[in-house]
């Protein structure tokens, strides 16, 4: 019992201790807004209503410590502030290019000396075989559309509509003439199945060349487009043989994937030939020639 007694009588000392420090402090840390809603204080004179003013718990909001809090504002201006200068310096970019005259890449491929310096940028990338695709691809299609238009099967406007689905350039005088299209089994037809055939010794020698795997120059494109012809061109005896499923229109759009995929291709090289100081001389130069 006197053990018990003595443990009752320091617990109460304390509890009284703990009270009257609180009262006494409480002063220093808590007081009242003009509202009559009790605030506790920090250091930075900040004050943040207590819990336990508020008439219930359901209207409370989570108690967040004020430093935090103003720290946070902070960081969200600085972010909303550095996306406003971002945003502004876009449209003031696209105001620049709409204000000039971007030299594209088509400009550069249908002029003399830009031909010839992309060139050699492709050069410098190991990527020249994307040039060397574009060029007799397209020559192959403008052989077939120059025999269509020759021979009354169809207008030119007709004509240059189908090639214009895939890529058509204007190619300037520097360009060879690609001996695959204009060179090997190049013999008059007479007639139009014959031409038909001899086309396809054409594109079957320009699939061996640029499309098939492991070519001399194969091209970089999607594993689809290469196995649609990898499937229809690889045995050069069904290829052939199968030619009443087929007519010249079916052999005009026959590489029209591969010619997208490598202009694209190309885009991504020329992107890369803006930032070089052979593009600014090139500009000027194509500047002052127009």
């Amino acid at each position: 019992v006197h053990i018990n007694l003595t443990f009752l009588l320091q617990f109460c000392t304390v509890y009284v201790s703990l009270h009257w420090t609180r009262i006494k402090l409480k002063p220093f840390f808590v007081e009242h807004d003009g509202n009559g809603t009790e605030c506790r204080k920090y250091r930075d004179g900040d004050k943040v209503p207590l819990m336990s003013s508020f008439p219930s718990y359901h209207n409370t909001i989570p108690h967040t410590q004020p430093r935090k809090a103003k720290k946070l504002k902070n960081v969200l201006l600085r972010k909303q502030e550095v996306k406003e200068t971002e945003t502004e310096a876009m449209e003031l970019a696209k105001m620049e290019l709409s204000l000039k005259d971007p030299i594209k890449l088509r400009d550069i491929l249908g002029h003399n000396k830009g031909f010839e310096c992309f060139m050699f940028h492709l050069a410098s990338e190991y990527s020249i075989e994307n040039l060397l695709c574009l060029v007799e691809l397209n020559q192959f299609q403008s052989y077939i559309c120059e025999y269509l238009i020759q021979n009354n099967i169809v207008d030119m406007n007709n004509c240059k509509e189908k090639i214009d689905s895939a890529v058509s350039i204007h190619w300037p005088s520097v360009v060879p003439r690609s001996l695959i299209v204009y060179g090997e089994a190049d013999v008059d037809c007479d007639d139009d199945w014959q031409f038909y055939y001899v086309c396809k010794i054409k594109a079957r020698r320009l699939f061996e060349k640029y499309i098939n795997v492991a070519a001399e120059y194969e091209v970089n494109i999607s594993y689809v487009a290469r196995r649609k012809l990898i499937q229809l061109m690889l045995n050069e005896d069904e290829w052939m043989l199968h030619s009443t499923k087929r007519n010249l229109l079916d052999l005009l759009r026959l590489f029209d994937p591969v010619v997208k995929q490598v202009f694209v291709l190309m885009h991504d090289s020329f992107d890369r030939f803006g930032n070089t100081n052979a593009f600014e001389k090139l500009k000027q130069c194509m500047q002052d020639c127009a």
